[in-house]
């Protein structure tokens, strides 16, 4: 009788794809900004549909979509904001509470 042993360091069987973060934030900006669709986006980024889904779902949960479409490639703001423990739950930007 064979008996088998659990081994010591689980591999999960899946490979995760690796896309390049700045491709992802650049199909993000098209269809954020309207230019392109979803399906669209996903064919010409070779980038799964459903992945671009929930990206925009947690973009649009987290911030305004104006907002994201300000930043940077970098992934900072194109002007310089001042610091605050509270800008994670801001209703108004900067800009329109100077208004």
């Amino acid at each position: 009788m064979k008996v088998l042993n659990m081994v010591r360091n689980y591999k999960p069987k899946f490979n995760r794809a690796n896309i390049d973060e700045g491709i992802i934030r650049h199909a993000l900006r098209h269809i954020l900004s309207k230019s392109v669709s979803i399906r669209e986006a996903s064919r010409v980024y070779d980038i799964k549909r459903q992945t671009l889904q929930s990206r925009i779902k947690n973009i649009s949960k987290t911030m305004a979509v104006e907002d994201y479409l300000n930043k940077n490639d970098d992934g900072y703001e194109s002007e310089p904001e001042e610091i605050s423990k509270y800008t994670t739950r801001k209703v108004f930007s900067t800009q329109k509470r100077m208004c």
